[in-house]
């Protein structure tokens, strides 16, 4: 149904850390063990250094992403739920968020199919 993008997203957010700090672990563990001369070796952790705090901040740059735009599109459901709750039925979510292809878009549609549904039961109400 391709309802399952926020996931592999969070997923993402949970394995790439984890993976890119045990392949550096890897890697530094394999250079110590190596049998080399001390200032390559040191050379060679430092390299090593310098290239996990780069991977940590390309990860920590692409959480982020993916982190405000998970936030973006609750944030702004809320706000329409919550003008709902105080009496507003005439907002809906954007498009924006109704046409994204993950479980944030399913959220969305669903919102606005509740407000609609709550102006027609009024409606019937009204008339009867």
């Amino acid at each position: 149904m391709g309802y399952f993008t926020l996931t592999i997203k969070m997923l993402a957010i949970g394995i790439v850390p984890v993976l890119i700090s045990t392949i550096a672990s890897i890697v530094c563990a394999a250079v110590v063990l190596k049998d080399v001369d001390g200032g390559v070796l040191g050379s060679l952790i430092k390299t090593n250094l310098i290239a996990m705090v780069g991977l940590e901040v390309l990860v920590g740059i692409v959480v982020f992403i993916i982190a405000r735009d998970i936030v973006g599109s609750l944030n702004r459901i809320i706000d329409i739920l919550t003008s709902a709750v105080g009496g507003n039925l005439t907002r809906l979510c954007v498009a924006k968020d109704t046409e994204r292809k993950d479980e944030m878009g399913v959220l969305a549609r669903h919102a606005n199919e509740v407000i609609r549904s709550l102006c027609k039961v009024i409606a019937k109400v009204g008339t009867t």
